[in-house]
C-alpha cells in the first residue's frame, strides 16, 4: 500500500498500482514496478524462440549485405528484417522440437532485378570456383553494369565468404580460390545480381554445394 508521509502535497511511499514509489538522494521518484520474472513460455513460445534463433544465428553475419540486397520498398522494417521473415516462414526444415536451415530455399537477395542466366558452376583441381553465364543485359530489368554478389556459406565451421564484386552482368564469368584444409569442406553458393543504378538485386540463385 502507498503512503503519504507529507500529505498529498509530499511523495509517494509504496506501491501505487503499477507504480513504486521511492526516494532518491531525497528527490521522491516513482518507477514502473518491475515485471514478474518467473514467467515460464509455453511449449508453442519455445518452439518460436528455437526458429528465431536459427535463423538470426545463420543470417547474422550477412546483416551488412541483406539491409542493402532485400527489398523492403513499401514495408516499415528494414532490408534484413525483410530476409529474417523470410526465412522464419519458408526456408526452415523442423525435426522435432529441432530446426535447421532448408539451404535450397535460402536467399541472399530478393528485388525486382533480373537475375542470371544460363549460369553453370564448376570446381577446378586447384580449388578454384568458377562461375559463367549468359549475358541478358539487353532485357528488361537489367544493365550491362549491374554488379555479381557472390554468397558462400560453410555449415562446418559456419563461416562464409561473401563479396559484393566489379565483376559487371556482361563480364559473363567470376572466379574465387576456395581455402582448402586436412578436412573435406562443404561450401554452399549462392549468386545474383545488384544495380548501382537503381539500388536494386535480383532474386538469388542457389547453386548447391561445392566440396573441397
Amino acid at each position: 500500500m502507498a503512503q503519504l508521509p507529507k500529505g498529498i502535497m509530499g511523495g509517494v511511499s509504496g506501491k501505487l498500482g503499477p507504480l513504486l514509489g521511492t526516494s532518491c538522494k531525497g528527490i521522491n521518484v516513482l518507477r514502473n514496478i518491475p515485471a514478474n520474472t518467473n514467467h515460464h513460455p509455453t511449449p508453442t513460445q519455445q518452439l518460436q524462440l528455437q526458429k528465431f534463433k536459427t535463423v538470426s544465428a545463420f543470417l547474422s553475419p550477412l546483416k551488412q549485405l541483406l539491409t542493402e540486397t532485400f527489398d523492403a520498398t513499401g514495408l516499415q522494417k528494414t532490408g534484413y528484417n525483410t530476409a529474417m521473415s523470410y526465412h522464419l516462414r519458408e526456408a526452415l526444415l523442423q525435426q522435432g522440437n529441432n530446426f535447421s536451415i532448408n539451404y535450397s530455399k535460402a536467399l541472399v537477395s530478393m528485388g525486382s532485378l533480373r537475375g542470371l542466366e544460363d549460369a553453370t558452376l564448376q570446381l577446378s583441381f586447384s580449388s578454384q570456383l568458377q562461375l559463367q553465364w549468359t549475358d541478358n543485359s539487353h532485357k528488361a530489368m537489367a544493365h550491362p553494369t549491374d554488379k555479381l554478389i557472390i554468397v558462400l556459406y560453410n555449415p562446418q565451421t559456419h563461416n562464409y565468404l561473401w563479396q559484393l564484386t566489379e565483376t559487371p552482368r556482361n563480364g559473363l564469368r567470376y572466379s574465387v580460390s576456395l581455402p582448402t584444409t586436412k578436412e573435406e569442406m562443404q561450401w554452399h553458393v549462392w549468386a545474383a545480381f545488384m544495380s548501382s543504378q537503381t539500388q536494386t538485386a535480383s532474386l538469388s540463385d542457389y547453386f548447391g554445394v561445392v566440396k573441397v
